[in-house]
This record gives structure tokens, C-alpha cells and sequence, in this order.
């Protein structure tokens, strides 16, 4: 039996306020897919269970492919929706 694969996942915006800390190690098994992930999240932080499913993953610099496996060699980027934008005319500068 395979030993299990260490995934750092990088949170950030509310996810990383939430949980206090912008980065996570967790274990899974080899062959883990963000699908995989995502249940691991919601297991270990059952209360951010809605805002991790708003979350988009990513993985380098594409959005993953949720059935795909992760690659224990890149971190996994957990992205919140976000809002904002640029100022209304006449604020800022």
C-alpha cells in the first residue's frame, strides 16, 4: 500500500481570514483528485463547507479539472469569489 500524498493547499481572501493562516498540508491518497480534496475540506472545516464549494481549485496556473489527479508537487490553490473593482468616480485617487 502506498503511503499517502502531502498536498499544500494556499488559501486566500475570506478562506484565509476564516481559517487564519493562508497556507494547509493535508494528506491523501495516492491518486487524489480535487473531488477528493473538497471532501477533505469540507470533513476538516465542516463549518466553511458552503464557501469551499463556491471555491474554484487550481493547480500551476490552470483552474483543475476536478476528476483529474493532483500533482503532490504544486501546491493547490483554494479561490474564494471575490467582489470589488475599481472605485466610483470621484473616490480614490
Amino acid at each position: 500500500m502506498e503511503s499517502p500524498m502531502e498536498i499544500e493547499v494556499l488559501l486566500f481572501a475570506a478562506l484565509k481570514e476564516a481559517l487564519g493562516d493562508g497556507r494547509i498540508t493535508v494528506e491523501l491518497e495516492p491518486g487524489a483528485t480535487g473531488r477528493d480534496l473538497r471532501r477533505h475540506l469540507d470533513g476538516r472545516y465542516p463549518r466553511w463547507k458552503t464557501l469551499f464549494a463556491a471555491s474554484r481549485l487550481a493547480q500551476g496556473v490552470e483552474f483543475l479539472d476536478e476528476e483529474a489527479p493532483l500533482d503532490p508537487r504544486e501546491p493547490v490553490a483554494v479561490i474564494p469569489p471575490v467582489s470589488g473593482g475599481a472605485p466610483e468616480p470621484g473616490e480614490g485617487s
